[in-house]
């Protein structure tokens, strides 16, 4: 049912050596706290030496959403976790990540392919 309200949602998908969160929807004051849980759990999960956060089917971020990645990309490098922001990604999200992420120091990927760009934090190991 569409009720015309925004709907969000995040996904955790694990892998060998990397935590995947997707995340798509509207990203607004609303779900801040999801995204919040979802992020925590990929960094102090323990199982992954990168996050990526794959934002493929997020239509809308606020400023605060971009404020929650800051956030996390803090406390996966504290946690010795590389973290990247990767794509496609759509072009409402894309023009606030392109004014933002360079300020904000969150490392963007917006290709599809999966290697490390050379701006990406590394993977660490322990």
């Amino acid at each position: 049912m569409d009720d015309g309200s925004s709907l969000f949602w995040v996904s955790l998908i694990y892998a060998a050596d990397r935590t995947t969160v997707a995340v798509g929807g509207e990203l607004d004051v609303y779900f801040h706290r999801p995204l919040n849980t979802a992020l925590d759990e990929a960094i102090t999960g323990g199982v992954a030496h990168r996050i990526e956060l794959d934002l493929r089917d997020l239509s809308f971020s606020d400023i605060r959403g971009l404020a929650i990645l800051v956030r996390a990309r803090e406390k996966a490098v504290q946690a010795g976790c590389g973290f990247e922001i990767v794509g496609p990604i759509q072009p409402c999200v894309l023009r606030s990540l392109q004014m933002y992420a360079p300020v904000m120091g969150l490392p963007v990927r917006p290709r599809v392919d999966r290697s490390s760009p050379p701006d990406a934090d590394p993977p660490r190991t322990p």
